[in-house]
């Protein structure tokens, strides 16, 4: 017996110990053939065996740098060499590297490969001065990427205006100080996202007949939601065609609309509205909007009416795109809600300045370092676009403001979180902050586990799971035959409302699967199963509008197992248009990224990448984690 949807054995493989690895030789060569192993003689032309040798040895050095890091304020940074054999360099702004490092290398047997450098700054130092260039420098004025290179001890620039960013750049006098720290290379064109729909759902997106505007922040509980146009259909989708979320006033959420007879909302005509929970598809939400086509900037203000009359704003819609004029009129009615409580933009440079589907847009204010929130756009002359169309009207900060909402401002990011039980009595809780791409940034941060067992339970725990499931933290475990779940409340800022956890629930008892794991893609909840090493079922179930999942179908799995012998853990959950999975067996890690459908509500089977062995080592008891969206 099972507990569909929610009993899941979760463990994330990641090359740090500290997260649940401990890495050892191999007594013996794998079963099979590892294509990483293979990738790796080829490259560098060596044999099978030292390729696994030195995929073994890398884990040890890098691990042994990252303590390094971690401990020693004059680090300079840390870097591989591959040829022609494995050496690891450390570098140290400091005269005193091979003091520092001694004591790291004793009773190591590869201490030989390991080299000191003299660095001229530390990484911190770096890591400082190219923030202060990202805020000094704003993408508005000089579109640029940048990157640390550790074996250079650079900072790296890459841009298609090379002289106007040096000139940029050296007008601050404290970056000037590191000018011969500063590499600029040209690059024509900016990087974008591989997957710019996933997970954020961000201002400006495309609905089903209506743009996505600004999120804003729920005055009782600080929760974030979505705003758009009160006059749009409440029932909306994303292009992806995923589920936007709850509105009307289902728990609370606003909708304001002036449009009808009788009217919707209890603002009457005075703003155009409604506010949508997002969290019932865990769709995260964040401070930036998309400003065109592949641009994005963060919201770092929020400005009312007044004394606008000819600023310059913009707004970005599904219809028309991004399209900018000048307030006129900051006390405009419109005829289907005569009161002035509206803002009117005009402008004659375009054929249609917005057109049907641009309500909701987000209307703006470019700033250097983001823009400012000035409100949603709500109408235009002929919303079916014969060319005409000089101006648009907006609902302004106030009236949103007025309605007891608040724009986000604040800049969130996105960490991975997981509790990891190494006895039935010893839990640590890790977290690490993901890229824009879902990679690792930087050391993981530890302290023990918040959470704890069932009450009155005993035994071996067989399994622990934990993942976002809308505004709550769903755990479930399996201990000595039983299983217990529960809902964890997440604060508005995301994090998890440890002090209000409610008591678990015991809910079934019997045998557990071998392995399992469940995410969320799009409008349904997922299940890999894996009953033995040869039969896995994968469960999928509809989500209703409230997030609660519906009735349950069943087929064989699309994954598959990597290795032989016995399957110890396994995990999958979605990341930036990937379904990362993550195996355990027979104390080999193995992990891959598979990537989703055009639409992110499906996963590519038949495009799954081979399995890439990670590490070797006993796997903690049980795991489990998600990615949580905080400040």
């Amino acid at each position: 017996m099972f507990l569909a949807a929610v009993l899941v054995s979760v463990v994330v493989l990641e090359s740090d110990t500290s997260v649940g690895m401990g890495f050892v030789q191999p007594d013996s060569p794998l079963p099979e053939p590892n294509p990483a192993t293979s990738e790796y003689a080829r490259q560098f032309d060596v044999s099978m065996e030292e390729a696994q040798r030195r995929l073994d040895l890398q884990f040890e050095m890098t691990e042994l740098a990252s303590r390094i890091a971690e401990q020693e304020p004059t680090f300079g940074g840390s870097w591989l060499q591959h040829k022609p054999e494995l050496r690891l360099f450390v570098a140290f702004a400091s005269p005193d590297g091979e003091k520092i490092i001694s004591p790291y290398l004793d009773g190591i047997n590869w201490a030989t490969s390991v080299e000191v450098r003299v660095a001229a700054h530390t990484i911190k130092d770096l890591q400082d001065v190219q923030e202060r260039i990202i805020q000094f420098v704003p993408q508005t004025d000089i579109p640029f990427e940048s990157g640390i290179d550790y074996e250079t001890g650079k900072i790296n620039l890459y841009t298609p205006h090379l002289e106007e960013l040096q000139s940029k750049v050296q007008l601050d006098e404290t970056i000037k100080g590191y000018s011969d720290s500063i590499e600029y290379i040209y690059q024509e064109r900016m990087s974008e996202p591989a997957v710019l729909k996933y997970p954020y759902l961000l201002g400006s997106s495309a609905l089903t007949s209506c743009t996505a505007g600004f999120v804003v922040v729920r005055p009782d509980n600080n929760r974030r939601a979505m705003l758009t146009a009160g006059h749009c259909e409440n029932i909306q989708y994303t292009t992806d065609g995923i589920y936007f979320g709850l509105t009307g006033n289902e728990n609370g959420w606003l909708e304001n609309d002036p449009y009808p007879d009788p009217l919707v909302g209890p603002f009457g005509e005075d703003m155009d509205i409604q506010v949508h929970d997002a969290s019932v598809r865990s769709l995260d939400l964040t401070n930036e909007i998309y400003t065109s086509v592949g641009s994005t900037a963060k919201v770092i203000s929020s400005r009312t009416k007044a004394d606008t009359r000819w600023v310059w704003v913009c707004k970005n819609g599904k219809s028309t795109g991004a399209t900018c004029g000048q307030i006129t009129d900051i006390a405009y009615a419109p005829t289907y809600a005569p009161v002035p409580r509206y803002v009117r933009v005009d402008s004659s440079a375009y054929n249609d300045i917005a057109c049907g589907g641009d309500s909701g847009s987000p209307v703006f204010q470019s700033l250097s370092g983001g823009v400012a929130a000035f409100g949603i756009l709500s109408g235009v002359l002929d919303k079916n676009c014969n060319g005409g169309n000089t101006y648009f009207f907006y609902t302004p900060i106030d009236e949103i403001n007025c309605a007891g909402y608040s724009i986000l401002t604040t800049h969130y990011k996105q960490y991975f979180v997981q509790n990891v039980w190494w006895t039935e009595t010893s839990c640590t809780e890790y977290k690490q902050e993901l890229d824009s791409n879902g990679n690792s940034i930087g050391a993981a941060t530890s302290q023990p586990c918040l959470t704890g067992l069932p009450a009155g339970s005993s035994g071996t725990i067989e399994s622990y799971t934990a993942y976002e499931l809308g505004n709550y933290w769903r755990e479930a475990i399996w201990r000595g035959g039983a299983g217990y779940m529960r809902d964890v409340p997440l604060n508005g800022n995301g994090a998890i409302n440890w002090g209000a956890a409610p008591a678990w629930s015991y809910c079934c008892t019997g045998t557990a699967p071998r392995a399992q794991g469940a995410y969320i893609l799009g409008n349904h909840f997922y299940q890999n199963v894996w009953w033995t090493e040869t039969n896995c079922i994968e469960y999928k179930r509809v989500l209703d509008n409230f997030g609660n999942p519906g009735s349950q179908t069943s087929q064989a799995c699309g994954t598959s197992a990597p290795g032989s012998g016995t399957i110890q853990s396994y995990d999958a959950y979605p990341v930036h248009g990937k379904l990362r999975e993550a195996m355990w067996r027979n104390n080999v890690g193995y992990m891959r990224d598979v990537p989703l459908n055009a639409t992110n509500t499906n996963v590519d089977w038949a495009s799954a990448p081979a399995w890439q062995q990670c590490c070797t080592g006993n796997p903690p008891r049980a795991q489990g984690g998600d990615i949580l969206t905080q400040p």
